[in-house]
């Protein structure tokens, strides 16, 4: 039998061609914006390993109090030096994603990692300081994670509950730095600082504290850190009254900072509690800097933290 072989035309071999270029460039492409993400990922997980030992190690040091209430103490955490190798790590983690063009964040969308890379972006600028940037893109990255399938607490990713988070996060933040720079407070600077910590509707706590419930709920391991910051909002309230309180004026013949802190001491007790019950070590690190005993914290009843904290 003879076979009659057929020559395809040069303009069909050249479209074949063309079209198997744009696959492989596409695949490319991808590849090289993933593998940007994942070095940015890589980058900024090794600052924050820095970090938290340096905070760890901050923590370890500060002296323990004997008494919060005490008007002749301050529990002020010392302002830690000034880390360029951690602003390096974060602005490199940072450049790295804002290399990632619009083609790129479009592959990215479709590995379902464009919600993880401004995730990413915006945990670079909340702790490089920028506050604002931070937010306008953790805006962003919340959008796109709300508009995916809606998932249940154990399905959702790390990611998306420090986004939820984040708001308050930078709130803790904003309250600490203004413990630092403007000590002593007057009323007005502590007003300022506990409605940003615990006051009002739309607080750091709120925003910690219902991510770490929705965490809790899931199970997910992310509720540990969540406790962290939540027992440091109120180590910062502890904070702002150990500066204010030759400052704010009195009510009734109460000192209002004073009062304010031992309202909510139990609240900080309770979070203490739980913390025990999870990492004796941390909770242990965390006891001093309260300037309470062990025996303090193991007293509080549960109902009362059930009111006071949920």
């Amino acid at each position: 039998m003879h076979i009659t072989r057929t020559r395809k035309s040069p303009s069909i071999i050249r479209s074949a061609w063309l079209v198997a270029a744009v696959i492989v460039l596409s695949s490319l492409v991808g590849c090289n914006t993933v593998a940007k993400y994942r070095e940015a990922r890589a980058t900024f997980n090794r600052a924050a390993e820095i970090e938290n030992g340096v905070k760890i190690g901050a923590l370890k040091d500060t002296p323990a109090i004997e008494d919060p209430m005490d008007p002749e103490q301050r529990i002020l955490t010392p302002r830690l030096a000034e880390n360029e190798e951690l602003r390096s790590l974060y602005r490199a983690a940072l450049a790295t994603l804002q290399s990632i063009d619009g083609q790129g964040e479009a592959e990215l969308h479709r590995h379902e990692l464009l919600a993880d890379k401004l995730t990413l972006e915006a945990l670079c600028h909340w702790r490089l300081g920028e506050d604002d940037k931070a937010e306008d893109v953790g805006e962003k990255a919340a959008k796109l994670f709300s508009g995916n399938s809606p998932q249940k607490p154990e399905k959702r990713s790390r990611d998306s509950y420090m986004i939820q988070a984040l708001p308050g996060l930078i709130m803790n933040d904003q309250a600490h730095r203004m413990i630092l720079e403007k000590q002593p407070l007057d009323a007005k600077d502590f007003k300022e600082i506990k409605d940003l910590l615990i006051a009002r509707d739309d607080c750091a706590w709120t925003h910690i504290h219902n991510t770490r419930i929705e965490a809790e709920r899931g199970n997910h391991d992310i509720k540990d850190y969540l406790l962290h910051a939540e027992i440091a909002v109120y180590r910062n309230l502890m904070e702002a009254y150990g500066v204010s309180k030759d400052t704010v004026p009195t009510e009734g013949g109460e000192n209002v900072a004073f009062e304010n802190s031992k309202e909510n001491l139990p609240k900080a007790k309770c979070l203490l509690k739980e913390l025990k019950a999870r990492d004796s070590d941390k909770y242990l690190d965390w006891l001093g800097t309260f300037g309470l005993s062990d025996d303090r914290v193991v007293e509080v009843n549960e109902d009362d933290c059930a009111k006071a904290i949920r």
